[in-house]
């Protein structure tokens, strides 16, 4: 262990490590409790701010002052803290009201009575209660359900995060600015909270208890002897009965339980009646936990019990996202009449985007399964382990084991990964979760589903729009979608995904427009105004709205581009195989057969042999190729909209008896960057046809695949820009490998992999591109 050195840098010391943006620092405190490290902290914000300091690159980021206040803050330079914890808060441009509000309230409050006790004789705790208390006077009511959440963190969570981030840097002697920055965050954070926690929940309780009443334990029994656990939120002074604003939330974080604690306490604060009730095994709900199978009967029974309480009026509305997406669908699978409203938001749709999409099962569910199941409240030790799962993948696929045997890799029994697997097709078991066919003909109340273009939930989001028009076509179903990704949609968008600023008209508050809708919905209010017809989207790089009666009506007419196996004379940059030719994505019909080769040996594990579609980002100055073919078309002549979902035909054969296969589509612009549309369709041949039913391809044989189930975008294409595809076959350590034998994939190995698969992608292949004229 080194010693700690005090190191006064100067003149050319300084311009080194401003430029290198690497630190000296040499210490000896590797655990949170060391009497030593508030000291080498202290020293270590002073060298990181001087450099930060110095950087134009730096001063211009956006969080700029913020950082800059954690670095004071850690050097115990609160005066200067402050004015540059006002300043943060001044330059806040996000769409989130709250977080503007109150996410420095906590560090501004900390500063404020470090600063005031300095020079009174009051203690710190008794000055920061008295700056708290004038501070929450000051709020508009819409913000005080949200203080708990920013006022008061999980500190053994925060005491965890620190200690991890001293023990990564146990045998350095030198530290990046970022990675400093992000430990002196670390390192306030944690100080900061293990104070006020205990100062806050106490008042926060008295003043809550003026404006409502809150239960947290409520329990409530379901026709099969099962208890379900609820927290219910009421308006204090309100005599009447009320309409009910209920959360069925598996995500159950703690004993005190900031998150589900404030929904129930907003509705409430709303004028509302706020009930967050929990699956079966979660906080204090009996009963075993198991994603998806139950939550619809489970719903029913406490959308039953608020219909019968003496407080209800009868009327019940839903919202939430991702797994509390699927949770409203799933109270729609037998409709109880008191269920007036559903906010679907980045809804998930077992069977269909999780833990499979068009019936290949992902990787990245698996350790989701531990994390909801293992305990009765989250198990963020476990999902956190990103050595655990990052080594399974990389196990099982370098190994070459059989799927189904994760589990025995891994080290842990899977049960319920083993039960999924047991299920490739869309048959009866996920069939029972959500409705399904017929099912949707009887759901008669107003829907407001919301997704975005880089939703993972997306496809979710159009099965449920699309199935419940084809079964009700007078169905009240308003569809709100952006540029978002799958948390942005839930409630507040960012302003830069990927590397891509949304547009100021796609900057919603989207937590607010659910609100406007239960107003509208549940107390005859207007109508959201962003709601202009049933079908709404943003149309990115044109900063406009757009609406339509239905899906169908958002374009007026497609473009068709066959995938030639002719090479056009443009080059392009591969992130990794360098400078590439794309082939033609042809406007004409070819003249004579053709067709482009593709070998993939799934016997070859090594990372140049990967074909991976993975693209994170949304701008990319570089095209991820991962040893699949690019296709582009000419430049466009005149700017155009595309609008809507692209399809696609390919025409293939192959030498086995099935397929995994990717698509990307990207716009490239004129100065050369990638634009990805939306998020990769990713699909297995044999299901193409039928998702419940598997139809084995012919080997030898040339076979149509019908591409359908993609993702919806919208964006104004530059004139002078292409059209790019990514199209690849499937073999990376994130998804499941289809090796083609035509056993059960779950059961194929590498003892599978003795012969390549060979493909001829045949160029009267094509897809169509949904556009605006």
């Amino acid at each position: 262990m080194l010693r700690i050195i005090v190191l006064f840098i100067i003149g050319a010391l300084l311009h080194r490590q401003a430029n290198s943006q690497n630190i000296y620092f040499p210490h000896q405190s590797n655990d949170v409790k060391s009497s030593t490290l508030s000291g080498e902290i202290k020293r270590l914000a002073q060298l990181a701010k001087s450099i930060y300091q110095s950087s134009e690159k730096q001063k211009s980021a956006t969080n700029y002052h913020h950082n800059l206040a954690m670095l004071q803050m850690a050097g115990l330079d609160y005066m200067n803290a402050k004015q540059s914890l006002q300043l943060a808060k001044s330059g806040y441009k996000g769409n989130n009201p709250y977080f503007g509000a109150l996410a420095w309230m906590p560090h501004m409050l900390y500063t404020q009575a470090h600063i005031k006790a300095k020079s009174s004789p009051q203690s710190f705790s008794k000055t920061f209660k008295s700056a708290f208390e004038k501070a929450y006077a000051q709020l508009e009511m819409k913000y005080l359900p949200w203080v708990q959440t920013y006022l008061t963190k999980d500190v053994p969570v925060l005491r965890k995060n620190l200690q991890r981030l001293l023990k990564r840097h146990e045998k350095q002697d030198s530290i990046s600015l970022r990675n400093a920055l992000w430990l002196c965050r670390n390192y306030v954070d944690y100080e900061m909270y293990k104070v006020i926690v205990p100062l806050v929940p106490p008042i926060l309780q008295d003043k809550e208890a003026q404006q409502i009443t809150f239960q947290d334990s409520v329990m409530i029994k379901t026709a099969e002897g099962n208890y379900i656990s609820a927290v219910v939120a009421r308006p204090r002074k309100t005599q009447t009965p009320l309409s009910t604003i209920f959360f069925f939330n598996i995500y159950a974080e703690g004993k005190i339980d900031r998150y589900n604690f404030r929904i129930a306490k907003e509705a409430a604060m709303r004028g509302y009646i706020g009930v967050v009730a929990f699956p079966r095994g979660k906080r204090y709900s009996t009963g075993k936990t198991v994603p998806y199978e139950h939550d619809h009967k489970d719903t029913y029974a406490v959308i039953d019990w608020i219909s019968k309480q003496e407080w209800s009026n009868g009327k019940v509305g839903m919202y939430g996202g991702s797994y509390c997406g699927f949770t409203q669908w799933s109270a729609t699978k037998r409709l109880h009449p008191a269920l007036k409203t559903i906010v679907p938001a980045a809804a998930v749709a077992p069977g269909i985007d999780v833990p499979m999409e068009n019936n290949v099962f992902m990787n990245f569910v698996y350790s989701w399964i531990p994390y909801v199941s293992n305990r009765q409240y989250l198990d963020y030790d476990t999902y956190h382990d990103g050595t655990r799962w990052n080594n399974l993948r990389q196990k099982w696929y370098k190994s070459g084991t059989a799927y189904k045997n994760m589990d025995k890799i891994d080290g842990t029994p899977n049960p319920i990964f083993q039960r999924w697997i047991k299920h490739p097709g869309y048959d009866a078991y996920w069939q029972s979760m959500i409705p399904y066919q017929e099912d949707f003909a009887k759901i008669d109340i107003p829907i407001l589903n919301i997704s975005g273009y880089y939703d993972g939930g997306q496809i979710s989001a159009l099965y449920y729009l699309k199935e419940h028009y084809k079964y009700r076509p007078k169905a009240k179903h308003y569809f709100l979608i952006g540029p978002w990704g799958h948390f942005g949609c839930q409630g507040f968008p960012d302003i830069k995904i990927g590397g891509y600023t949304i547009d100021p008209v796609a900057n919603l508050n989207i937590h607010d427009i659910i609100y406007q809708w239960f107003d509208y919905t549940l107390r005859g209010g207007k109508k959201p105004a962003i709601l202009k017809n049933k079908i709404n989207y943003q149309v990115m790089g044109g900063n406009e709205w757009k609406s339509a009666v239905s899906l169908s009506k958002v374009s007026n007419d497609t473009l068709k581009f066959y995938l030639s196996n002719q090479m056009s004379n443009v080059s392009f940059n591969s992130q990794y195989a360098g400078k590439q030719k794309f082939y033609q994505l042809s406007p004409k019909s070819p003249l004579k057969p053709g067709h482009i080769k593709q070998s993939v040996d799934f016997a070859q594990r090594d990372l140049p042999n990967q074909h991976n579609y993975f693209t994170p980002d949304v701008i990319n100055p570089q095209l991820t190729l991962g040893n699949g073919l690019a296709f582009a078309t000419q430049p466009f002549k005149e700017a155009l909209i595309i609008s809507g979902s692209y399809q696609a035909t390919l025409q293939v054969t192959i030498n086995k008896q099935d397929l995994d296969c990717s698509i990307v589509l990207y716009e490239q612009t004129p100065d050369g960057r990638f634009i990805k549309l939306t998020n990769r369709y990713l699909g297995r041949a044999s299901y193409a046809k039928n998702n419940c039913k598997r139809a084995m391809l012919t080997p030898g044989q040339k076979h149509l695949i019908p591409v359908t189930n993609t993702r919806m975008t919208a964006r104004k294409i530059s004139k002078g820009s292409r059209l790019v595809i990514v199209l690849n076959a499937n073999k990376h350590p994130y998804d499941q490998i289809n090796y083609g034998t035509g056993k059960d994939v779950s059961d194929e190995s590498i003892k599978d992999a003795q012969t390549p698969l060979q493909v001829k992608w045949h160029n009267d292949g094509y897809v169509l591109i949904p556009i605006i004229r």
